[in-house]
């Protein structure tokens, strides 16, 4: 299976106050959020595109390589920075602009929100792997605290072609296009179990909440 990976990162971080992206995963840790993020879509994809706004200080990725994971095939992927002509206009529209142009290159495109650093690259698989044994689906979402989460999914390459059309007509909500996208939930019990591995940090109270439960972790 060929899987290309998304990640959004190109958010305001209104409500952190500055950019929880490029926060550390711990104190005494180089790797930041979205380095994280990365490195859980890099086990699963062989190109990991970061999207970012432009003309903005880009979040450290050291040349690409520090922090990221190898695929299951031992090989690295390859990291991208795609900017995003549509900066702010939410995540149907920096997914519909950076989504693959050649329909036959990806079997599926991993999509990831950068500010969930307890991602694990399973989670992911286990979207693509449910994705490709479905013969309905076009799309997985993983389900957190009972809602689908469209920013931590596996969708086939059609799937781009209706984001693209519904950003064209100005739409900005990625439900509203996914109401066109036959999609299954994937519910696993450590969802629930584990909240870190799909709850994303928002403000200064997210962020010492992830931090103590990091340093208890160890």
């Amino acid at each position: 299976m060929r899987a290309l990976g998304l990640v959004l990162a190109g958010g305001q971080s209104r409500r952190m106050g500055q950019d929880k992206l490029a926060l550390p995963v711990s104190p005494n840790e180089r790797q930041t959020v979205v380095m994280a993020v990365v490195a859980a879509v890099s086990q699963q994809a062989e190109v990991v595109r970061v999207i970012r706004p432009p003309l903005i200080e880009d979040v450290p990725l050291v040349a690409g390589r520090y922090g990221l994971g190898a695929d299951r095939t031992g090989k690295t992927a390859k990291i991208e920075t795609v900017y995003d002509a549509s900066a702010h206009q939410g995540p149907l529209q920096a997914l519909a602009g950076a989504w693959p142009e050649e329909p036959d290159a990806w079997d599926c495109v991993l999509v990831a929100a950068g500010d969930i650093p307890g991602l694990s690259g399973s989670t992911l698989g286990a979207c693509a792997e449910a994705l490709m044994e479905s013969m309905e689906a076009d799309g997985v979402l993983c389900v957190y605290q009972g809602r689908p989460q469209p920013l931590v999914a596996a969708y086939r390459w059609r799937v781009g072609q209706i984001f693209q059309k519904l950003a064209r007509q100005g739409e900005h909500r990625i439900q509203n296009a996914l109401r066109e996208v036959p999609c299954k939930m994937l519910d696993r019990p450590e969802f629930a179990s584990n909240e870190w591995e799909l709850r994303p940090i928002h403000t200064p109270e997210d962020y010492r909440a992830w931090l103590e439960r990091r340093e208890a972790g160890r």
